[in-house]
């Protein structure tokens, strides 16, 4: 049986070694990706074009602050959320308070917030892949407060 593949998009490179590595020893095949890189920090879906990263996942966990949130210019977290959203992806969301947007959980996407702790942030991985999200989920509930 193909392990499930999680997409990791993740722009700060200790934590996305540190969270790749914690996804791997749950059995996930993890795919890094550091979101649109400088100068323009845009990447394929913020072009409209198809990204062969997102297309293989099961899963995408995207930490909503990207290094273009940070410069404030390109592709932002939130345009990558529907962009993943719109090809059909279960979403899991880092967020904090600090983030210019804060999506809500529904039953594509779970929002926890960015440094859970780890049995936390697996967690939300393996109730993406289920269907359906619980209801509490639904109703717009943070897994992690």
């Amino acid at each position: 049986m193909k392990p499930t593949s999680v997409l990791l998009v993740e722009y700060d490179a200790d934590e996305r070694g540190r969270i790749g590595t914690l996804l791997e020893d749950q059995g996930f095949d993890v795919v890094a990706c550091p979101g649109p890189k400088g100068p323009e920090y845009v990447c394929l879906g913020g072009r409209g074009l198809p990204c062969p990263l997102a297309h293989e996942a099961d899963v995408v966990l995207l930490d909503m602050r990207l290094a273009s949130d940070v410069v404030m210019r390109g592709t932002p977290g939130w345009e990558l959320l529907i962009y993943y959203m719109e090809l059909g992806k279960r979403v899991v969301a880092l967020s904090n308070d600090e983030d210019v947007v804060h999506p809500l959980t529904d039953d594509r996407v779970i929002v926890i917030k960015r440094h859970s702790p780890d049995d936390v942030l697996v967690a939300a991985v393996r109730s993406a892949l289920r269907a359906p999200i619980q209801l509490e989920a639904r109703r717009g509930v943070h897994l992690a407060h």
